[in-house]
């Protein structure tokens, strides 16, 4: 791309760019400081259903006037835009991350561009590896749960059937049996209790947007952790689950990402120490606070938390906060991380139901 280094340097990194480009099926787009088209790799020329780059910017003031808005604001944070291409009578979505590339001259830009349809599916898979690496989490929880209620309940059906005995008869054989039915109806209610959450976290939904209560979304996320905050002695405090406060949307994907905070949460906390999940209504906003009171987070990598593949955990695959990102912003929110006295603080905003 042009305006880069020696005319040497520049034909490397444009090699560079267009295999790159080419191999991850993404398209750059190098804009200069007014917003003009500077250069295009040949795959991102295609998804804008130009043959070249010179053919790209000769109709470039028409997607120009699309970018207006995340170009001003992309100087904070990348950007996101999808926008409709018109192609020999046809439309296709694309979608444009948009990033501020400050230099002493001003501020140019960097497109990368992705067909919708493959930036949905790559979505979906992070999504999905999300979901089953916090299942597994949770499931080895409650296959050890399992595994001692199982063993409560063998317990007490030996001393059970210890008061059948034929010819052994003692005056305390009924409190003995009854108290070893209460046990067993204690540990089966709490057998249905960890493995039905489970089984609700792994059911499959219907992918149309439909009214969500996220006062029932944050009950089953306590429910689903509750063992495990059990067994860290954790204590677990829920807020505002009186008011029935809905919104438009998934509710398996926001389910999934308030669970991926919460789970965080846990897990900075393996010695004990509270969980809280707040829920409130700010005008026409709902507002899900998830805080803790664990390590937090460094202030040098809290601009790095929402990569994708990022993790401060040896085990960590690094998709947890980039999928929360991804979910609150598909549901027309945002999530930030507040400032805290100790721990961390995530704040979730999304537009009520109307």
């Amino acid at each position: 791309m042009s305006h880069l280094g020696t005319s040497a340097e520049r034909n490397q990194i444009a090699r560079w760019a267009n295999a790159c480009s080419a191999m991850l099926h993404v398209g750059f787009v190098l804009l200069g400081a007014d917003g003009q088209l500077d250069d295009a790799t040949p795959t991102a020329c295609v998804l804008f259903g130009a043959a070249d780059a010179e053919a790209l910017r000769s109709r470039w003031s028409a997607i120009h006037d699309k970018l207006i808005p995340s170009l001003r604001d992309s100087v904070d944070t990348a950007q996101i835009v999808e926008m409709s291409i018109e192609l020999e009578g046809q439309s296709r979505r694309v979608r444009c991350e948009v990033h501020a590339l400050t230099e002493d001259h001003g501020v140019r830009h960097l497109l990368l561009v992705q067909a919708s349809e493959r930036t949905a599916a790559i979505e979906n898979a992070l999504h999905a590896a999300s979901r089953y690496q916090t299942l597994a989490a949770l499931s080895a929880t409650t296959a050890h749960d399992v595994n001692g209620s199982l063993n409560a309940m063998m317990l007490n059906l030996e001393l059970f059937s210890r008061t059948l005995e034929p010819g052994v008869s003692r005056p305390d054989d009924a409190d003995v049996q009854r108290h070893c039915l209460h046990a067993i109806r204690q540990e089966l209610g709490r057998l249905a209790l960890s493995v039905g959450s489970v089984l609700d976290e792994s059911r499959v939904e219907d992918a149309q947007p439909s009214r969500v209560c996220l006062t029932a979304i944050l009950e089953s996320v306590v429910s689903l952790l509750r063992a495990k905050a059990e067994r860290q002695r954790v204590a677990i405090r829920l807020d505002g689950s009186d008011h029935a406060i809905e919104v438009i949307g998934h509710e398996r994907d926001l389910r999934q990402a308030i669970l991926n905070l919460a789970h965080n949460a846990l897990e900075a906390m393996p010695e004990g120490g509270e969980l809280a999940l707040e829920l409130s209504a700010d005008g026409p906003i709902a507002v899900v606070t998830v805080a803790d009171t664990g390590t937090g987070i460094r202030d040098d990598l809290r601009h790095k938390m929402w990569d994708l593949y990022f993790s401060t955990k040896s085990q960590g695959l690094g998709i947890g906060l980039h999928v929360v990102k991804a979910v609150v912003h598909a549901h027309g929110g945002s999530v930030v991380l507040d400032a805290s006295d100790s721990g961390a603080r995530f704040a979730i905003r999304l537009p009520l139901a109307r």
